[in-house]
């Protein structure tokens, strides 16, 4: 019965909605011209990870930082794929500096969902 109450709980709905809409982008890859655009193509990985700093910490900032992972990981590892760059020097850095986005503002943090 605890499982039931806590999945009735809408927070937990909330965040599990948006991992709905996350599939949903992945599927039809509706942010990949927008990353594209904004991570571009660099010729290191230092300034690839530069970018991608900047550019969740935008993103991170305003939207919710767990779907926001979720969004993310497939673009980047696309990405990582067509720079031939390591995906794994990517990924932890991808979910360091949505937390971080995400601790700046309270905007960006799952605990946002709950006070709505």
């Amino acid at each position: 019965t605890e499982l039931l109450q806590g999945l009735s709980n809408e927070g937990v709905f909330a965040v599990g909605v948006l991992f709905v809409v996350s599939a949903a982008i992945d599927k039809t890859q509706a942010l990949e011209p927008m990353m594209k655009f904004f991570l571009g193509s660099p010729k290191s990985i230092q300034v690839a990870q530069t970018k991608l700093f900047f550019t969740l910490g935008a993103f991170g900032s305003v939207f919710n930082n767990t779907p926001l992972v979720a969004v993310m990981i497939p673009i980047v590892k696309r990405w990582c794929a067509a720079q031939d760059f390591p995906v794994a020097q990517f990924m932890m850095p991808l979910s360091f500096v949505t937390m971080l986005s995400a601790c700046l503002t309270s905007m960006g943090s799952s605990t946002n969902l709950l006070a709505v």
